[in-house]
This record gives C-alpha cells, structure tokens and sequence, in this order.
C-alpha cells in the first residue's frame, strides 16, 4: 500500500523484543531495495539502564561502571535482570566493555543485512542518566566506533532531561567530546 503513494521512499522495518537486534534475523526478506533494517540497542542493559526504576529486577540504587570487567556486567546482568546474559558469549571478560563488545553484538545483523542487500538503522540507543558522565562517553565511543566500522546509520535516543538526555548540565564536561560522536 505504501508503494503505490511512495514508490522509492525508504521504510524502517523493525522487530519483535523492542526492535531488539536478534529479531532482524526474522524478518521477511525485503520487498524492494528501498527497506532498511531497523533496530534498537541499549546493550548492555545493566550498564545503560543501571537503576532504572522501571526495569524489572532492578535495584534502583544499583550502579557500575563501564570500567569494570565484562564478568562483573555479566554476573550483574544475571542477579538483577534473573537471565542468562548471552550478549557476553565469545568476549574476553576479563576486559572492560569496548568497541569489540559492540562488533560482536551487531556482527550476525550486518551478516543478514549484507546477504538481503539491505541498510542498518539503530533508531534508538543512549544511557541512562544515573550513569557517571565519563563512563557514558566511553559506552557511545564504543558503540560509535561499531556503527562507522559496519556503516551502520543511527539516532540517539535523548530526551532533555528525561533519564536519556544529552542536554542535561550535567553532561557539560563532555558534551562537546559526545556530541562529536553522535
């Protein structure tokens, strides 16, 4: 129905589990060129989400840092969230989350968006505002560094101070750094 109105205009296509980037590998095969895989990516959630009232299982006094090894994120991710934190599989944890952390998050999507001749589009990532402003920098270098190794396009998600902001006063030590990355 879309096509008939806009024939060669490009439509984000997304998946199940909030657009989550495991559910790309679902869906149907494109229906022209003009489709563009869309995803969302707050990994790992412990990290981005850390305190986040809303979060089932979360302590909301609960923080960590980026620095700390992926075992600590890992184990964390397993006592607050009560799952198996997979997105760790095949990492050295005995090193702090980086851009390889995000490489090998996205590396079967960008697999099926090669084979499907299709584009990559995170339309939604951030950290929450509980985060110390250091360590939020070093999460968006990280996923920063994927998305232009893989061309993976993107939006960040920022509500001015609404736990995901970018404006908020606090982020005025790095903001200029961040906002180099975005």
């Amino acid at each position: 129905r879309i096509r008939r109105y806009a024939p060669d205009i490009p439509i984000l296509v997304g998946g199940y589990w909030n657009n989550s980037i495991e559910a790309l590998a679902d869906l149907e095969e494109p229906y022209d060129q003009y489709v563009v895989y869309n995803f969302h990516c707050y990994d790992p959630i412990i990290f981005t989400h850390q305190g986040a009232p809303w979060v089932s299982g979360m302590n909301n006094a609960f923080r960590i840092s980026i620095d700390e090894p992926a075992s600590t994120l890992k184990a964390a991710t397993e006592e607050f969230m009560k799952k198996e934190a997979h997105d760790f599989d095949g990492l050295d944890l005995t090193k702090p989350l980086g851009a390889d952390y995000f490489m090998h998050r996205f590396e079967k999507a960008v697999q099926i968006a090669r084979q499907r001749h299709v584009k990559l589009y995170c339309g939604e990532y951030g950290v929450i505002d509980r985060t110390m402003p250091e360590d939020q920098l070093k999460w968006y270098s990280a996923i920063h560094a994927s998305f232009e190794a893989f061309g993976i396009g993107r939006a960040a998600w920022s509500y001015r101070e609404m736990d995901f902001g970018i404006s908020d006063q606090r982020l005025d030590p790095i903001r200029e750094r961040l906002l180099a990355l975005l």
